[in-house]
């Protein structure tokens, strides 16, 4: 893949390790890589990075005077569509 893309392999592999450690693909040595069958629940470190994401949003919402009702309505209204893509 590296090859394919111009990068180094120790960047894609760095990328796959990640993406092994958060448990969104599988590595097999015989079969290679795979995507999870079942992507990994949210847990504290998860929610953690979220709530350090949001945070600045939130905050910019806020001083626009989006109250709280209006901004759950905002991500509600964005799960709902990305639901519809899957």
């Amino acid at each position: 893949m590296a090859a394919d893309i111009g990068i180094n392999i120790h960047t894609v592999n760095k990328a796959y390790t990640i993406l092994r450690d958060e448990g969104y693909v599988v590595i097999d040595r015989r079969s290679g890589c795979y995507i999870s069958p079942e992507l990994p629940a949210a847990d504290t470190r998860f929610t953690d990075e979220l709530r350090g994401q949001l945070l600045p949003i939130i905050a910019a919402a806020a001083c626009r005077k989006i109250g709280c009702g209006e901004f759950g309505a905002i991500c509600e209204k964005i799960f709902i569509e990305l639901e519809g893509q899957s």
